[in-house]
């Protein structure tokens, strides 16, 4: 049921963008010997790339999100009231309108701690901290301090 809701979810959100030419859409199948992605995932991509993509990754407990270029993870734990629904839509649209935004400072149990914000028009913004657990590449820049992400459309 949480992965059929969550892609039902995407497609409504994500139609309108695919049909404009705005995003698109990239389906990883299910795979029942990997953990991970035992429900499969989906990927919406956006055309502009001032804004940011994200990965919905369905699980039995929760929906996972990795959002941006560095997929910073925003897990969104499933309630039996549905409040999970509500959480997953107003982040996901927060992306697509570019009310999404990161900031990334040096953490004391990690390297860095990216702070994700999901900026919510009338009420209190969501805001995530995603302890990042590895070291950057040779050849990978350093993430800026601050960036917001720009709209799909």
């Amino acid at each position: 049921m949480v992965r059929e809701t969550t892609y039902e979810l995407v497609r409504e959100l994500a139609t309108p963008l695919v049909e404009q030419g705005l995003a698109r859409l990239d389906w990883t199948e299910a795979n029942p010997r990997d953990e991970w992605l035992a429900g499969g995932a989906v990927t919406l991509v956006p055309a502009n790339d001032e804004a940011a993509s994200v990965e919905v990754v369905p699980g039995p407990a929760w929906v996972n999100l990795g959002l941006g270029p560095h997929g910073n993870s925003h897990e969104v734990v499933i309630d039996k009231e549905g409040q999970w629904e509500r959480h997953l839509r107003a982040c996901v649209e927060a992306v697509i309108e570019g009310r999404y935004r990161e900031s990334a400072s040096p953490g004391r149990i990690s390297p860095r701690v990216v702070t994700m914000t999901f900026e919510m028009p009338a009420k209190a913004d969501i805001v995530v901290k995603h302890h990042v657990l590895y070291e950057l590449e040779a050849d990978e820049e350093e993430p800026p301090a601050e960036r917001h992400f720009a709209s799909y459309s």
